[in-house]
């Protein structure tokens, strides 16, 4: 036999590979392999869900505490329905041509504002029933924002200011809660010893009749009558926030430092004062003071602040920029800023309507 027949016999002797069987060998070790990682992922994620759970019992029970979110500020609302409030606002507008206030009325929201009446007239004041308003130019415009509506003036008008005293300058704005008389400031230009509060009949603007004497010769100027119309709350100039009987007896401080003329809440229990720009609540019973913190501008100046007559909203004017105050409203704690009106001229003496 040759060698090449005896290589190939061999050959033959050989056991030939199990080719199937090792396919199915490599087979179960793979899906082995495939089995272990599909373990390994199980158990990764059940570590994983059992430290949230764990972490989320911490939080609940205080025991860790997660930082706090502090969201940037976001300034004054100009969205009239973020914070709904209701009633009428009567506000001064600055004419330049005039040199003086024009006075208009104004929704809270900033809505459907309209000219009162032109000319001259500053510090308008709604009446107890929210009809008419009292203005320092010395009347009364009845039905206010009404049809029909118009400006009554007080007594006889002599060529400079209206009567009943010649030399005596009035500036008569609040009402009693009965509206039958209204305190106005009064001064003389001319002999200092007159100057105080004095109150006029509010139909006609008679029967004058004087209720303070500023000892120092400056202005006493009247902020509200107490509710039951038994006081009166007014500020005095470079002095205290003080509060007298109607009947002009017993006048005393209610604070320490100077403020202007205060606004009494519905409640009567804390007066609403302004002073170096800020505004600031005063209990009516003790006298503390509590400032008012305003939404935080570079610069910022407050002043003319009164209630409305749900106690829940404050009217100001608020400069947030130099040169231009607008009327705003807020929450008696400086919350819910919203602005009302956004003009170039200057807007004072915002009051809202009972």
């Amino acid at each position: 036999m040759s060698d090449l027949q005896t290589r190939f016999r061999t050959l033959d002797d050989l056991p030939a590979p199990d080719l199937w069987r090792e396919a199915e060998i490599r087979a179960q070790a793979s899906q082995r392999g495939a089995t272990r990682s599909i373990s390994w992922v199980l158990i990764a994620l059940i570590v994983l869900l059992t430290l949230a759970i764990s972490s989320a019992a911490l939080v609940g029970l205080g025991i860790v505490k997660l930082p706090a979110v502090v969201e940037p500020s976001p300034g004054p609302s100009t969205d009239a329905t973020v914070e709904p409030a209701s009633g009428r606002i009567a506000f001064g507008r600055y004419d330049r041509f005039l040199g003086d206030f024009v006075v208009y009325l104004i929704d809270p929201s900033g809505s459907g504002e309209t000219m009162l009446l032109p000319g001259a007239h500053e510090a308008p004041r709604w009446s107890p029933d929210g009809r008419d308003i009292a203005m320092t130019s010395a009347g009364i415009f009845v039905n206010a924002g009404q049809p029909g509506g118009s400006f009554r003036a007080f007594t006889t008008f002599d060529g400079t200011r209206y009567l009943p005293d010649p030399t005596l300058n009035l500036g008569c704005t609040v009402w009693t809660p009965d509206a039958s008389r209204l305190a106005c400031e009064g001064w003389d230009d001319s002999d200092p010893t007159r100057n105080g509060v004095y109150t006029v009949s509010s139909s006609d603007g008679g029967d004058l009749r004087r209720l303070t004497s500023n000892p120092d010769g400056g202005h006493d100027g009247p902020g509200d009558y107490s509710t039951d119309g038994t006081q009166l709350f007014f500020g005095r100039e470079n002095g205290p926030v003080m509060v007298v009987s109607t009947d002009g007896s017993d006048p005393r401080p209610v604070t320490s430092d100077s403020y202007g003329a205060p606004s009494l809440s519905p409640d009567g229990r804390t007066l609403l004062v302004a002073r170096d720009g800020r505004l600031y609540l005063i209990a009516v019973a003790g006298g503390v003071v509590t400032p008012i913190t305003i939404f935080e501008t570079d610069f910022n100046d407050a002043s003319g602040g009164s209630w409305s007559s749900d106690g829940k909203w404050i009217v100001l004017s608020l400069a947030i920029r130099p040169g231009q105050w607008d009327i705003y409203r807020m929450r008696p704690d400086g919350s819910s800023l919203f602005q009302i009106t956004n003009n170039g001229a200057d807007e004072e003496f915002g009051d809202w309507a009972p």
